[in-house]
Protein backbone atom coordinates (compact mmCIF):
# COMPACT_ATOMS: atom_id res chain seq x y z
CA UNK A 1 0.00 0.00 0.00
CA UNK A 2 1.15 3.51 -0.57
CA UNK A 3 1.90 5.40 2.18
CA UNK A 4 4.22 8.22 1.92
CA UNK A 5 1.64 10.86 0.91
CA UNK A 6 -2.19 11.73 2.00
CA UNK A 7 -2.31 14.06 -1.02
CA UNK A 8 -3.53 14.32 -4.39
CA UNK A 9 0.49 13.93 -5.37
CA UNK A 10 -1.03 10.22 -5.45
CA UNK A 11 -3.63 8.50 -6.43
CA UNK A 12 -4.73 4.74 -5.49
CA UNK A 13 -6.59 3.27 -8.27
CA UNK A 14 -8.51 -0.44 -7.14
CA UNK A 15 -9.70 -2.35 -10.62
CA UNK A 16 -11.65 -5.36 -10.94
CA UNK A 17 -13.78 -7.00 -14.08
CA UNK A 18 -16.79 -8.65 -13.47
CA UNK A 19 -17.95 -11.85 -14.71
CA UNK A 20 -19.29 -11.72 -18.31
CA UNK A 21 -22.60 -11.10 -18.50
CA UNK A 22 -24.99 -10.46 -21.31
CA UNK A 23 -22.26 -10.46 -24.39
CA UNK A 24 -20.67 -7.59 -22.33
CA UNK A 25 -17.46 -7.31 -19.82
CA UNK A 26 -17.19 -4.73 -17.20
CA UNK A 27 -13.91 -3.23 -15.86
CA UNK A 28 -14.70 -1.32 -12.88
CA UNK A 29 -12.03 1.20 -10.40
CA UNK A 30 -12.16 2.75 -7.85
CA UNK A 31 -9.91 5.79 -7.08
CA UNK A 32 -8.78 7.33 -4.08
CA UNK A 33 -6.31 9.37 -2.72
CA UNK A 34 -4.05 8.05 -0.26
CA UNK A 35 -5.56 9.27 2.75
CA UNK A 36 -9.01 8.28 1.39
CA UNK A 37 -8.05 4.81 0.95
CA UNK A 38 -6.91 4.76 4.18
CA UNK A 39 -9.77 5.95 5.62
CA UNK A 40 -12.69 3.83 3.53
CA UNK A 41 -10.15 0.96 5.01
CA UNK A 42 -11.33 2.09 8.76
CA UNK A 43 -14.48 2.34 8.10
CA UNK A 44 -14.65 -1.77 6.06
CA UNK A 45 -12.85 -2.42 9.31
CA UNK A 46 -15.39 -0.80 11.92
CA UNK A 47 -18.35 -2.32 9.75
CA UNK A 48 -16.69 -5.91 10.42
CA UNK A 49 -16.24 -5.53 13.87
CA UNK A 50 -20.11 -4.53 13.77
CA UNK A 51 -20.90 -7.67 12.48
CA UNK A 52 -19.56 -10.29 14.62
CA UNK A 53 -20.99 -13.23 12.27
CA UNK A 54 -19.27 -11.18 9.03
CA UNK A 55 -15.35 -12.21 8.72
CA UNK A 56 -15.20 -13.68 5.53
CA UNK A 57 -14.31 -12.18 2.14
CA UNK A 58 -17.18 -9.58 0.57
CA UNK A 59 -18.48 -11.17 -3.16
CA UNK A 60 -21.29 -9.95 -5.51
CA UNK A 61 -21.49 -13.72 -5.98
CA UNK A 62 -22.11 -14.32 -2.39
CA UNK A 63 -25.26 -11.82 -2.40
CA UNK A 64 -27.35 -15.22 -4.35
CA UNK A 65 -29.73 -15.78 -1.51
CA UNK A 66 -33.17 -14.41 -0.79
CA UNK A 67 -31.42 -11.57 0.76
CA UNK A 68 -27.63 -10.23 1.17
CA UNK A 69 -26.31 -9.81 4.61
CA UNK A 70 -26.62 -6.37 6.35
CA UNK A 71 -23.18 -5.51 6.00
CA UNK A 72 -22.87 -5.44 2.23
CA UNK A 73 -25.36 -2.48 2.23
CA UNK A 74 -23.37 -0.88 4.93
CA UNK A 75 -19.71 -1.49 2.99
CA UNK A 76 -22.01 0.07 0.08
CA UNK A 77 -22.81 2.81 2.00
CA UNK A 78 -19.37 3.92 3.24
CA UNK A 79 -17.61 3.60 0.08
CA UNK A 80 -20.12 5.97 -1.57
CA UNK A 81 -20.15 8.04 0.89
CA UNK A 82 -16.05 8.23 1.21
CA UNK A 83 -15.59 8.73 -2.21
CA UNK A 84 -18.06 11.73 -2.69
CA UNK A 85 -16.37 13.37 0.55
CA UNK A 86 -12.87 12.79 -1.23
CA UNK A 87 -14.12 14.37 -4.23
CA UNK A 88 -13.00 10.63 -5.86
CA UNK A 89 -14.90 8.27 -8.26
CA UNK A 90 -15.69 4.60 -9.12
CA UNK A 91 -15.46 4.91 -12.78
CA UNK A 92 -16.34 1.68 -14.89
CA UNK A 93 -15.65 0.69 -18.51
CA UNK A 94 -18.35 -1.54 -20.05
CA UNK A 95 -17.07 -3.46 -23.05
CA UNK A 96 -19.07 -5.47 -25.74
CA UNK A 97 -17.37 -8.68 -25.59
CA UNK A 98 -16.91 -9.08 -29.49
CA UNK A 99 -14.64 -6.43 -28.40
CA UNK A 100 -12.47 -8.66 -26.28
CA UNK A 101 -12.56 -11.39 -28.73
CA UNK A 102 -11.69 -9.30 -31.64
CA UNK A 103 -8.11 -9.60 -32.80
CA UNK A 104 -7.64 -5.55 -34.05
CA UNK A 105 -8.71 -4.33 -30.37
CA UNK A 106 -7.78 -8.07 -28.29
CA UNK A 107 -5.14 -9.40 -29.98
CA UNK A 108 -4.30 -12.99 -28.97
CA UNK A 109 -6.38 -13.80 -25.95
CA UNK A 110 -9.45 -12.58 -24.19
CA UNK A 111 -7.00 -11.54 -21.32
CA UNK A 112 -5.00 -8.60 -23.73
CA UNK A 113 -8.41 -7.71 -24.90
CA UNK A 114 -9.49 -7.11 -21.02
CA UNK A 115 -6.11 -5.66 -20.24
CA UNK A 116 -6.32 -3.13 -23.43
CA UNK A 117 -9.79 -2.02 -21.54
CA UNK A 118 -7.78 -1.04 -18.70
CA UNK A 119 -5.24 0.74 -20.83
CA UNK A 120 -8.29 2.97 -22.70
CA UNK A 121 -9.94 3.62 -19.21
CA UNK A 122 -6.40 4.31 -17.04
CA UNK A 123 -5.19 6.55 -20.45
CA UNK A 124 -8.45 8.73 -20.43
CA UNK A 125 -8.46 9.55 -16.44
CA UNK A 126 -5.15 9.74 -15.03
CA UNK A 127 -4.13 13.18 -14.17
CA UNK A 128 -0.44 14.00 -15.80
CA UNK A 129 1.80 15.01 -12.35
CA UNK A 130 0.14 12.88 -10.06
CA UNK A 131 1.54 9.63 -9.27
CA UNK A 132 -1.09 6.78 -9.93
CA UNK A 133 -0.40 3.27 -8.17
CA UNK A 134 -2.99 0.62 -9.72
CA UNK A 135 -4.16 -2.65 -7.87
CA UNK A 136 -5.78 -5.57 -9.80
CA UNK A 137 -7.34 -8.15 -8.39
CA UNK A 138 -4.89 -11.35 -8.99
CA UNK A 139 -7.31 -13.68 -10.16
CA UNK A 140 -7.72 -11.81 -13.38
CA UNK A 141 -4.12 -12.17 -15.11
CA UNK A 142 -2.33 -15.28 -16.83
CA UNK A 143 0.41 -13.10 -17.88
CA UNK A 144 2.01 -11.09 -15.28
CA UNK A 145 4.17 -9.39 -18.16
CA UNK A 146 0.71 -7.71 -19.00
CA UNK A 147 0.93 -5.39 -16.43
CA UNK A 148 4.75 -3.56 -17.46
CA UNK A 149 2.87 -3.81 -21.26
CA UNK A 150 0.27 -1.82 -20.09
CA UNK A 151 1.59 0.63 -17.89
CA UNK A 152 4.05 1.45 -20.73
CA UNK A 153 1.09 1.46 -22.92
CA UNK A 154 -0.60 4.29 -20.73
CA UNK A 155 2.25 6.00 -19.88
CA UNK A 156 3.31 6.96 -24.11
CA UNK A 157 0.04 8.70 -23.90
CA UNK A 158 1.97 11.06 -21.95
CA UNK A 159 5.67 11.19 -23.50
CA UNK A 160 5.52 14.34 -24.71
CA UNK A 161 5.28 15.98 -21.53
CA UNK A 162 8.87 14.37 -20.69
CA UNK A 163 11.04 15.71 -19.02
CA UNK A 164 8.94 17.84 -17.31
CA UNK A 165 6.57 15.61 -16.21
CA UNK A 166 7.09 12.28 -15.17
CA UNK A 167 5.19 9.25 -16.50
CA UNK A 168 2.05 8.86 -14.32
CA UNK A 169 1.19 5.05 -13.36
CA UNK A 170 3.77 4.65 -11.06
CA UNK A 171 3.37 0.89 -10.52
CA UNK A 172 0.50 -1.79 -11.50
CA UNK A 173 0.60 -4.27 -9.25
CA UNK A 174 -1.19 -7.64 -8.51
CA UNK A 175 -3.07 -8.03 -4.94
CA UNK A 176 -5.33 -10.98 -3.44
CA UNK A 177 -8.93 -9.87 -3.54
CA UNK A 178 -9.92 -12.39 -0.62
CA UNK A 179 -7.58 -10.35 1.72
CA UNK A 180 -8.33 -6.71 0.48
CA UNK A 181 -11.47 -5.15 1.46
CA UNK A 182 -11.30 -2.59 -1.41
CA UNK A 183 -11.07 -4.70 -3.90
CA UNK A 184 -13.80 -6.52 -2.38
CA UNK A 185 -15.96 -3.04 -2.31
CA UNK A 186 -14.94 -2.94 -6.12
CA UNK A 187 -16.31 -6.33 -6.97
CA UNK A 188 -19.93 -5.48 -5.10
CA UNK A 189 -19.77 -2.19 -8.04
CA UNK A 190 -18.48 -4.46 -10.99
CA UNK A 191 -20.86 -6.97 -10.22
CA UNK A 192 -24.22 -4.85 -9.75
CA UNK A 193 -23.21 -2.88 -13.27
CA UNK A 194 -22.63 -6.35 -14.66
CA UNK A 195 -26.26 -7.54 -13.35
CA UNK A 196 -27.80 -4.51 -14.84
CA UNK A 197 -25.78 -4.20 -18.13
CA UNK A 198 -27.51 -7.96 -18.79
CA UNK A 199 -30.75 -6.94 -17.83
CA UNK A 200 -30.35 -10.07 -14.87
CA UNK A 201 -32.35 -8.15 -12.50
CA UNK A 202 -35.52 -8.22 -14.73
CA UNK A 203 -35.41 -11.53 -15.06
CA UNK A 204 -38.06 -13.28 -13.44
CA UNK A 205 -35.70 -15.82 -11.66
CA UNK A 206 -33.52 -12.72 -10.40
CA UNK A 207 -31.94 -13.16 -6.87
CA UNK A 208 -33.75 -11.11 -4.61
CA UNK A 209 -30.08 -10.45 -3.01
CA UNK A 210 -28.05 -9.16 -5.48
CA UNK A 211 -31.58 -6.88 -6.83
CA UNK A 212 -31.69 -5.32 -3.61
CA UNK A 213 -27.89 -4.92 -3.76
CA UNK A 214 -28.12 -3.29 -6.96
CA UNK A 215 -30.98 -1.38 -6.09
CA UNK A 216 -29.77 0.27 -3.29
CA UNK A 217 -26.89 1.67 -5.14
CA UNK A 218 -29.41 3.14 -7.87
CA UNK A 219 -30.96 4.90 -4.93
CA UNK A 220 -27.69 6.59 -3.87
CA UNK A 221 -27.43 8.11 -7.35
CA UNK A 222 -30.45 9.00 -8.24
CA UNK A 223 -30.41 6.19 -11.01
CA UNK A 224 -32.51 3.39 -12.51
CA UNK A 225 -30.01 1.61 -14.36
CA UNK A 226 -26.18 1.04 -13.66
CA UNK A 227 -25.74 -0.35 -16.68
CA UNK A 228 -26.44 3.11 -18.49
CA UNK A 229 -23.66 5.29 -20.05
CA UNK A 230 -23.26 7.76 -17.12
CA UNK A 231 -20.76 11.06 -16.48
CA UNK A 232 -22.00 12.03 -13.14
CA UNK A 233 -19.90 11.42 -9.45
CA UNK A 234 -19.10 9.44 -8.07
CA UNK A 235 -19.80 6.49 -10.29
CA UNK A 236 -19.07 6.95 -13.74
CA UNK A 237 -19.73 4.76 -17.01
CA UNK A 238 -18.48 4.57 -20.20
CA UNK A 239 -19.49 1.90 -22.54
CA UNK A 240 -17.70 1.03 -25.54
CA UNK A 241 -18.58 -1.44 -28.70
CA UNK A 242 -17.67 -1.99 -32.42
CA UNK A 243 -18.87 0.55 -35.07
CA UNK A 244 -21.38 -1.08 -37.64
CA UNK A 245 -19.14 -0.19 -41.18
CA UNK A 246 -22.55 0.88 -42.69
CA UNK A 247 -22.11 3.73 -40.30
CA UNK A 248 -18.67 4.17 -40.59
CA UNK A 249 -18.50 4.04 -44.37
CA UNK A 250 -15.27 1.95 -44.28
CA UNK A 251 -13.98 -1.19 -43.96
CA UNK A 252 -11.16 0.45 -41.01
CA UNK A 253 -12.75 -1.07 -37.40
CA UNK A 254 -13.96 1.68 -35.61
CA UNK A 255 -15.39 2.43 -32.04
CA UNK A 256 -18.31 3.51 -31.00
CA UNK A 257 -18.26 5.02 -27.36
CA UNK A 258 -21.45 5.49 -25.39
CA UNK A 259 -21.22 8.27 -23.03
CA UNK A 260 -23.64 10.88 -21.55
CA UNK A 261 -23.37 14.41 -21.02
CA UNK A 262 -20.25 16.59 -21.18
CA UNK A 263 -17.25 15.39 -19.93
CA UNK A 264 -14.20 17.18 -17.50
CA UNK A 265 -12.49 20.00 -19.32
CA UNK A 266 -8.92 17.81 -19.20
CA UNK A 267 -10.73 14.54 -21.07
CA UNK A 268 -10.39 14.99 -24.78
CA UNK A 269 -13.06 17.09 -26.77
CA UNK A 270 -13.64 13.98 -28.92
CA UNK A 271 -15.52 12.02 -26.08
CA UNK A 272 -17.77 15.38 -25.32
CA UNK A 273 -20.31 14.09 -27.35
CA UNK A 274 -22.99 11.79 -26.61
CA UNK A 275 -21.75 9.07 -29.49
CA UNK A 276 -18.98 9.29 -31.07
CA UNK A 277 -16.76 7.15 -33.30
CA UNK A 278 -13.03 6.57 -32.94
CA UNK A 279 -10.48 4.48 -34.43
CA UNK A 280 -9.38 1.64 -32.43
CA UNK A 281 -5.41 1.70 -33.76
Amino acid sequence: MVGDSGSDDVIEIYGDESYPRGGWDVLASLWLTAAGSAELRAELRRIRRNHGDFDGEIKWNKASGSQAHAAYFEVLDAGIDVVRRGKREFRVLVIERALTRDHIWGGRSREVGLFRGWEFLLGEFVHPGVRHFVYLDSRILGNRLQLRETRLAVNRRFSHLLPAVAPPVAGILMRQSDSDDLLQLVDLFAGAIGYHVAGQHRLPGARPGKVALAGAICRHLGRSDLGAPSCQSPVRVVRIRPAASQITGTSVPMLVIDIEGLTEARQTHVLAVDEIIASVA
